[in-house]
């Protein structure tokens, strides 16, 4: 039995149209997780695990609840590895310390490395 509604396919013109779920003329954007915040150390020092590469040249998000998005601009945040030496870049599989003075990040909250076209509407610049 069929789970969807039958339609014509790719054999007829227009058969496809109507079940789009993407803007035909936005190419995807590739945004991934940055890193997972685990604790926060000082007042501006966060412990983190990092699940994706990126840079203090990289802009990131905090996601936060409420489908919130704030911001860490770059130039804005720096990158530490335990022992306080400064990193350039971070490596998927690395804890790291992520410098930073936002309000914005607490445990348990991800970053992403924020994607080309993403929009500024709903983001917080910290």
């Amino acid at each position: 039995a069929a789970t969807r509604p039958l339609g014509t396919g790719f054999f007829l013109p227009g058969g496809r149209e109507g079940r789009r779920n993407f803007s035909p003329g936005r190419p995807a954007v590739n945004a991934p997780l940055a890193a997972l915040a685990r604790e926060q150390l000082d007042a501006d020092r966060w412990l983190i695990a990092v699940n994706g590469r990126f840079s203090p040249a990289d802009t990131l998000e905090v996601l936060e609840p409420g489908l919130r998005r704030s911001l860490l601009s770059a130039g804005n945040f720096g990158l530490e590895d335990e022992t306080g030496a400064r990193l350039d870049q971070a490596h998927p599989g690395l804890t790291a310390v992520l410098r930073t003075e936002t309000p914005h990040l607490r445990p348990g909250l991800y970053l992403r490395k924020r994607g080309p076209d993403s929009s500024p509407t709903a983001l917080n610049d910290c």
